[in-house]
Order: structure tokens, then C-alpha cells, then sequence
């Protein structure tokens, strides 16, 4: 039997022997070090043979994000899972350890009075990704991760637990190599030579106006939101000087009485789904209006490999599923915005699709598409999770599908799970087109493989190449589509505001 070996860093010696004792509960689980701060968990790497690190990110001496970047520094790609706070200031410094290298995270329960509600958050959200990331399950739905229990006092005295001393932090040498691997959105001013090539542009038509991100307020606490038009400058140039002047378009046409095929996710079995008619080529397929993308572990990364080489003048709405919780979500969109040519939000639900618009789900929210004549909206609902999640790609998916029929192509990307499984049988039941990211570039190849596993992926591809087939699957299309025909650009994005 595979064993995960697991070291702890965390300044808090109760935070410590929570995850310890709750990680050792299952038996492909071992503690084998603890630590207070970054360079005592460094040091102990010189002795300790680690499969994974759980990291806090606040500690003394050595912090989370720069203990991170010593150890991508010195050449050592263990995963690494980071403990974060649900705030504003832990999301950003969470994706800011995502950039320096981190696999991963996990946020820590808010208010929680309970040692068992936090023991519970580590068995749901912990567990499956020390299994996962480790090698030792292929994946695991979160929620399912509970194993045969065993004495966490013998293991944690087994293993070695660094001191809390704090220790004078240790010199990091600079010379030695930095991984080939491309920073989590990278900036737009960094070398050629550390950026994949970018795939012929269909043309040089502007990006469209989006809706500006939420004004202060939070769509948690109702199943959906609207808000009124925003003005028509809503991209400030400080925020992406680069872009080129913003244009609106037409919004994007329904094909007439496009089949639903809900009926491949409620057969609730694998034989029906891998029953799925075969797709025209690209070139002589059903027109593509509408993308949709799947992610979860490993997602931010394989989104900025993916969004910023698609054109200004991308033809059809981008729409996206990433598995993260509310605020997670705008900084990821903010993120992505800063580096993409495309214009790039978390949506706030009522939001008219149109060319080349990008909206992102925000966290515990499903985002589905509202049909009304020959216009579609996106629509936010707080639903019950599918799949354990919520937002959920099923959701999105089957949404697509029902929309749009053979019109939708999906992307299913890095991620633990099963998500999105279901909904890419709908989009093929439906016509539509499904492509998967393989497992040699998956963090990990859970969604996936479950949706090669089925049979519903045309092609499994490296993440640095989904690009350019997103645009081989889209161009023939693209000297005939309106992108590039003169437009108002004070026109501002029609939002609806009876979105339900």
C-alpha cells in the first residue's frame, strides 16, 4: 500500500496537531515532520523524505509565499498545499504563493468555534488533494476521502517534529537553477523567451466592453443578482494599458429549437454516455458560438496558458466553471484581466453574451445561460452543489448544451473530480465538441480523465497547445463573423435585469 508522507508548517502548535491528527486518521496518510515557520520546514527537508507540504501562509522568521519560492529556488518540485484564510488579503497572498509555485490550497474554516467542524474541513478539502497530488489516488471527489481510522498519536510521535525555536534563517543560494515552469499569470512585459508561442490571430479587432466588477457588493446571500448597464468605460488604462480601444458587438445568435440533451446526465450511467454521435471535423462542423471551460486543481495556471494567447477579435463568449470560493474568484478574473487580450470578469449574473466576452463563475454560485429571443444572459443561482461543488461545471455545461446546442465547444482542464463529466456528454449528445487537457501537463488528471474515461473528448492535449485548438476549431468561421465590422464603441453591454 502507497503511503503520502506529509510535512506540517504552520506557527501554531494547535493548528499543527489539527491537520496532523486529522490527516493521519487515513491510513495512506503519514506525518513525517512538522514545523513552525519556512526555514525550519526547509531544514528539515535536508533529512526528511516529503511528499507533499501543507503551508500556512503568515508565519515569523520565513513566510508561506517566500518559503514557496526557496524551494522552487532550489530545484525541489514537491507539491505544496497552502492554508488559507476565506479573506481578501489571504486570497491575494494565496495566489500570489500560486505564482511563486504553490500546487494548491485550502481555506481554513471562517469563525469556526469547532474542533470538529475544523477536523471536518481537513477530512473534506485536505485529505483528497494530499491523496491526489501525491499520487497515491488517482483523484477523489472532496467529501469522499474518509478512511479506516487509526491511532494519530503513534503516528505523530513517529515522525519527526521540528522544534519552535526560532532559528537564524538560512542563506538561499542564488545560483542554483530556477524550474522551466512559467509563473501563475505572468505579466505581460515578461521575456519571450519564458512565454509559450503564440497562435495566429484571427484578426485585430478590438476586445469588447464587459460590465465592470461588482460595485461593493456580494451576490451571496440571494440565488442570483442583477445590477444596472454600466458605463461604457469600465477598463481604467492603469489596469490594462495595452489593450486596444474598447468596441461592443451584436450580441450572439441562438440556433432555432437546438435539442436538449439533459437526457445523457439523467440515464446515471456510463454506457449511455459513451453513446455519443461522432463530431464533424473542425472545418466542416457546426459553427462554434459559444466556449465553455471546465478547471479545477491547477486551473489558474492552465487558464494563463490558455486565455491570453486568444485574440482581441475572439468571435464567440467565453463562459468558465474554476472550483474556488467567493472573492478567490474576482481576483482570479482581475488577474486574468491584467494579462489577456480579451476582456476578463467575474460575472454578476444578467450579463448579455457577446463576441469575445469572458466571464468567470463566482465562487458558491452556479452560472447557467438565461435564453430570451435570440439574445442569451448569463444567470447565477444558488443551487445545491453537483458534484460536491458549486459553482459546477455540469451545471455550465448542460446550461451550454441546452442553449446551444452543436454550437458549444467545451474544454475540460486540470482538476481533482469528476466535474464536468455529465455536462460533456450533454454538449456531445447535443452536437457540440469536447477537448481535454492530457495527463503528462494535468496537475491533476482527475476531470479530465474522467471525461476521456467516457469516451467524450475529440482530443487530449497539452495545456500549452489548447489554445491554438480552440482557434483551429473556431477560424473557419471567422472571416465570415461580423467581429470586425464597424461598431459604436459608446454603446454600453446590455445587462438584464430580471435575471432569476
Amino acid at each position: 500500500m502507497r503511503i503520502a508522507r506529509v510535512m506540517v508548517v504552520d506557527d501554531s502548535a494547535v493548528i499543527r496537531r489539527l491537520i496532523s491528527d486529522t490527516l493521519s486518521e487515513h491510513p495512506q496518510i503519514e506525518i513525517v515532520a512538522s514545523a513552525a515557520n519556512g526555514q525550519l520546514a526547509l531544514d528539515a527537508l535536508e533529512t526528511t523524505v516529503v511528499d507533499v507540504i501543507v503551508l500556512d501562509i503568515e508565519m515569523p522568521v520565513l513566510d508561506g509565499v517566500n518559503t514557496v519560492r526557496a524551494l522552487r529556488r532550489s530545484g525541489r518540485r514537491i507539491p505544496v498545499i497552502m492554508f488559507s484564510t476565506l479573506t481578501e488579503r489571504g486570497a491575494r497572498i494565496t495566489f500570489d504563493a500560486l505564482a511563486a509555485g504553490a500546487t494548491d490550497y485550502v481555506t481554513k474554516p471562517a469563525h469556526s468555534n469547532s474542533i470538529e467542524e475544523s477536523r471536518n474541513n481537513v477530512r473534506i478539502n485536505l485529505i483528497p488533494r494530499v491523496l491526489a497530488l501525491t499520487g497515491v489516488a488517482p483523484w477523489a471527489e472532496p467529501g469522499n476521502s474518509a478512511g479506516v481510522s487509526r491511532s494519530a498519536a503513534t503516528q505523530v510521535a513517529a515522525a519527526v517534529v521540528v522544534p519552535d525555536e526560532v532559528e537564524q534563517p538560512a542563506q538561499v543560494h542564488p545560483a542554483l537553477p530556477v524550474p522551466a515552469t512559467e509563473p501563475l499569470l505572468a505579466s505581460p512585459t515578461q521575456p519571450a523567451s519564458l512565454r509559450p508561442s503564440t497562435p495566429p490571430a484571427l484578426s485585430e479587432a478590438a476586445a469588447p466592453s464587459s460590465p465592470a466588477p461588482r460595485p461593493g457588493q456580494s451576490p451571496r446571500s440571494t440565488p442570483a443578482t442583477t445590477r444596472p448597464a454600466p458605463p461604457s468605460s469600465v477598463l481604467p488604462s492603469a489596469v490594462a494599458p495595452a489593450r486596444p480601444a474598447e468596441r461592443t458587438f451584436p450580441p450572439v445568435a441562438l440556433r432555432p429549437g437546438v435539442p436538449s440533451a439533459s437526457a445523457v446526465a439523467d440515464s446515471g450511467t456510463r454506457a449511455n454516455q459513451n453513446a455519443v454521435p461522432k463530431r464533424a471535423s473542425a472545418a466542416g462542423g457546426a459553427r462554434i458560438k459559444l466556449l465553455v471551460i471546465g478547471t479545477s486543481t491547477g486551473g489558474p495556471e492552465a487558464l494563463n496558458q490558455v486565455l491570453p494567447l486568444l485574440p482581441a477579435s475572439f468571435p464567440v463568449p467565453i463562459l468558465i466553471v474554476q472550483h474556488m470560493p467567493p472573492i478567490f474568484t474576482q481576483l482570479l478574473a482581475e488577474r486574468l484581466d491584467r494579462v489577456c487580450k480579451l476582456t476578463v470578469r467575474e460575472s454578476a449574473g444578467g450579463e448579455l453574451l457577446v463576441p469575445g466576452s469572458v466571464y468567470i463563475a463566482p465562487g458558491d454560485l452556479h452560472m447557467e445561460i438565461d435564453v430570451t429571443g435570440p439574445n442569451a444572459y448569463t444567470k447565477l443561482g444558488g443551487g445545491a452543489p453537483e458534484n460536491f461543488c458549486r459553482p459546477a461545471v455540469d451545471v455550465l455545461f448542460r446550461s451550454a448544451a441546452r442553449a446551444f446546442g452543436s454550437g458549444v465547444l467545451g474544454v475540460v482542464l486540470t482538476g481533482m473530480g469528476s466535474d464536468g463529466r455529465r455536462g460533456a456528454g450533454e454538449i456531445r449528445a447535443a452536437g457540440g465538441q469536447v477537448i481535454a487537457q492530457d495527463q503528462a501537463s494535468s496537475v491533476v488528471w482527475g476531470m479530465p480523465g474522467a471525461v476521456a474515461g467516457d469516451g467524450l473528448a475529440e482530443e487530449l492535449l497539452d495545456v500549452h497547445v489548447i489554445a491554438d485548438a480552440i482557434l483551429r476549431r473556431i477560424s473557419p468561421i471567422a472571416s465570415s463573423h461580423s467581429v470586425t465590422s464597424p461598431v459604436n464603441a459608446t454603446q454600453p453591454v446590455a445587462v438584464r435585469r430580471s435575471n432569476t
